[in-house]
């Protein structure tokens, strides 16, 4: 009996798709689909507002999973507590974004109420609200979110969530770092942000790695193991992955092997490879792997790692090639 229906673009390994529903439901929940569905030969098939064409953006906002929480929400009076086991702290920036792009107030209200702005959650809206803030009123969420950032700064800059924060427009990280309460328990810490701005954004000489291998020492039988590869830009390697300089890839169930993993990397002296080994969202293992810039191929390397206290060995090769050519990093002002 629906009589509408919503196209969803496609979103990561998701093909597009188009969800069937109703008007009165929509319309009484989306300012954005009254105007759409109500207006002078409406459709009968309506597209979701057009997000920027921002990778970063888009993972953070996967909106075939997004709208369907909009649907519950629509569906269930536009009562909160027919989200509340469905939504997870991690998802409220986004559902929050998305409800002020369709204009769905009492959802706006609802999810700006049970969102809890804190290290994890305050760069997520900090960075969708930078994104979307010409399309709709995003003011309160920046201040709000700038506020709880700028009051754990100096934690942040030594968690993986500063690789969110350095991808921010430039205007909003000098605001940022100009504000006199900005915490900053030591300046090593505004050192190592700035600097991990730089190595995101500046263009540099690149070489391609392509990287496979194998694992011995694992009882691998049921085992099925995602390998991430990452230049490190430090020597302690625990800088945020850069998503040129970085690959992941997940081994057949069952295999010990290193899928091939190829990414870019820096053609400067220091710079090394952490490969992790993971188990769904555990991490089994890293290792820091030798590159040798000036060798464009190396086969049957070896390097010893630990795995719950039993020593393990790569086994693995690589080769380097030159990069092709790459605009620079997008830095939006």
């Amino acid at each position: 009996l629906s009589d509408c229906s919503i196209r969803l673009p496609a979103s990561g390994a998701l093909p597009a798709q188009e969800v069937k529903c109703h008007r009165l439901a929509l319309c009484s929940t989306s300012g954005y689909c009254f105007q759409k569905f109500l207006a002078p030969d409406a459709p009968s098939s309506l597209d979701l507002p057009e997000l920027p064409d921002d990778a970063e953006l888009r993972r953070q906002m996967p909106l075939q999973s997004l709208f369907q929480l909009v649907l519950r929400f629509a569906y269930g009076g536009q009562k909160w507590e027919a989200l509340e086991a469905p939504v997870t702290p991690e998802s409220c920036p986004g559902l929050y974004a998305l409800a002020k792009l369709l204009d769905a107030r009492a959802l706006v209200m609802a999810v700006d109420e049970a969102m809890d702005l804190n290290a994890g959650t305050a760069p997520k809206l900090l960075y969708v609200a930078s994104q979307l803030k010409d399309q709709a009123d995003f003011q309160s969420a920046l201040d709000r979110s700038m506020e709880v950032v700028r009051d754990g700064f100096g934690a942040l800059c030594l968690s993986p969530h500063m690789g969110l924060l350095a991808k921010l427009p430039v205007s909003l990280l000098v605001r940022l770092l100009e504000q006199d309460a900005l915490n900053v328990p030591q300046e090593e810490n505004v050192l190592r942000f700035v600097r991990h701005v730089l190595w995101r954004r500046l263009l540099r000489e690149e070489k391609l790695l392509t990287l496979s291998g194998g694992l011995e020492g694992l009882e691998s039988e049921g085992l099925q193991l995602r390998w991430e590869s990452m230049a490190a830009e430090d020597a302690d390697g625990l800088s945020p992955a850069v998503d040129r300089y970085s690959a992941s890839e997940v081994a057949p169930e069952g295999s010990a092997d290193i899928p091939e993993l190829s990414h870019r990397m820096p053609a400067e002296s220091g710079t090394s490879i952490t490969l992790t080994a993971l188990k769904g969202e555990e991490v089994l293992f890293a290792a820091k792997l030798p590159i040798n810039l000036e060798e464009p191929a190396a086969e049957d390397l070896r390097q010893e790692a630990f795995l719950d206290g039993k020593s393990v060995t790569i086994r693995y090769k690589y080769t380097l090639s030159e990069a092709p050519p790459e605009d620079l990093p997008e830095a939006p002002a």
